[in-house]
């Protein structure tokens, strides 16, 4: 599995063609979204709760100096819940997964008619995954450092699942595309609109 794992980090096209055709690659699979999915959720709580604590002690200080000499800031700088975020990031993690192999796999099947089944798809994505591990160094309190580990990890990603999805499926590079763009916006939507949203209200 690490040996599969380090060829996904090389773009190693023929990687995805082995892996897809490994029934037994599926646990593999799994195990690597969790892992993933573990880790952005840590690296998240972890933000979280330094934003948390960096922004109500700024709260504090602004509270203090407008007793002092009047309105300065018209609003409270947000909290956020390390619980919320832990959960939501790894549910979202596992939501990204499944809706990226379901996306592409319908699309594969029946649109472009395309010759893989979900099962495939499910172990290609899930390996393609594999860069997001950068994701964990997101919590670092460098500005800047958490959205630039989380784009180099998705970014990386997408490469590695455009080059799994066009072994795959045999597709066209306009048709991986057009399967990979239609995905991305998929799993926003729902991450962004139900995942998020529904932790937030059980944290």
């Amino acid at each position: 599995m690490f040996r599969r794992i380090l060829r996904v980090f090389i773009l190693d096209a023929d990687v995805f063609e082995e892996v897809g055709r490994d029934e037994s690659a599926t646990l593999q699979a799994f195990i690597i979204v969790t892992v993933i999915a573990f880790l952005v959720a840590v690296s998240s709580a972890i933000r979280a709760l330094l934003l948390t604590v960096g922004f109500g002690a700024a709260n504090t200080v602004i509270g203090v100096t407008e007793g002092l000499v009047g309105d300065i800031v018209p609003f409270d700088l947000p909290l956020f819940n390390p619980v919320s975020a832990f959960f939501s990031n790894l549910a979202g993690v596992y939501v990204a997964w499944l809706l990226w192999a379901l996306v592409t796999w319908l699309i594969g099947e029946y649109v472009f008619k395309g010759d893989a089944g979900f099962g495939e798809m499910a172990r290609i994505i899930g390996f393609s995954m594999s860069p997001r591990v950068i994701s964990v160094f997101g919590f670092l309190p460098i500005p800047g450092i958490g959205l630039l580990a989380g784009l180099i990890g998705w970014g990386w990603a997408i490469i590695a699942g455009f080059i799994g999805i066009r072994q795959g499926l045999e597709l066209s590079t306009g048709k991986t595309i057009f399967t990979i763009v239609l995905s991305m916006i998929t799993i926003f939507v729902v991450n962004q609109f139900v995942v998020g949203p529904l932790f937030a209200q059980i944290f």
